[in-house]
């Protein structure tokens, strides 16, 4: 009897476990900076296709984002667009210097409720090697006092 307490309870506690698990990684992203090692994409509509997060890079960077806003009422946020723009990206040192910024820009049709791709390509100066930060900033057109963003760690060879 004491044995089957001691499963049920387990399993009990294994689903709670679990559930505050998924939980906490589902509500992260919603608006401000994320960075994480599960999640690619900002919460809010801006889904990272590459480079992957904590990926190993060269001095050579081929940046691909897909915004994708038909589920915005259900997060509560989109990613804003303009312009056929979708935002700003930024390499950034681990002091949190700005080494190199670049524009997510897209040849597509991106006034549609449709997902659109864009992409960004940056060039790393040779001496930088080690830990970065990428981080993407939506378009603000429209002055938001604070603007979505979203990042990520990368390293670069």
């Amino acid at each position: 009897m004491k044995k089957k307490i001691f499963i049920i309870l387990s399993v009990v506690a294994g689903v709670i476990v679990l559930y505050f698990i998924v939980h906490t990684l589902s509500s992260q992203g919603k608006g401000g900076v994320t960075s994480s090692l599960f999640k690619k994409d900002s919460g809010c509509g801006l889904v990272v296709l590459s480079p992957k997060p904590n990926s190993i890079v060269s001095g050579e960077i081929d940046i691909s984002a897909v915004v994708d806003n038909r589920k915005k009422d259900e997060r509560g946020c989109s990613w804003g667009v303009f312009e056929a723009q979708a935002g700003t990206v930024i390499v950034r040192d681990m002091q949190d210097e700005v080494i190199v910024a670049g524009v997510l820009t897209t040849n597509s049709e991106w006034m549609t409720t449709d997902p659109v791709t864009y992409t960004s390509h940056l060039t790393i100066p040779s001496e930088i090697k080690g830990p970065v930060t990428l981080s993407f900033v939506e378009d603000n057109s429209a002055d938001v006092p604070t603007p979505d963003s979203y990042s990520f760690k990368l390293t670069i060879k």
